[in-house]
């Protein structure tokens, strides 16, 4: 792994310190609120795709027992 030295860290670091986080209450609660949605979303999309993957699994299965017999 390649190091890295003091001068890239003094190039990236301003970038890092850009960052600025709201102070607002409102703002951060309309933002937790859209994260609690965003996951609840990624959640339910990961658990169709799992179930149709098992599906899809179990269709190959039954097909090449049927096809073999």
């Amino acid at each position: 792994m390649k190091k890295i030295t003091c001068n890239i860290i003094r190039d990236i670091l301003p970038l890092y310190l850009d960052v600025v986080l709201p102070v607002n209450p409102d703002v951060r609660m309309s933002e937790k609120k859209e994260l609690k949605k965003f996951r609840s979303l990624f959640r339910r999309k990961k658990v169709i795709v799992s179930l149709l993957s098992a599906a899809a699994v179990l269709a190959v299965i039954i097909g090449g027992y049927s096809w073999m017999n």
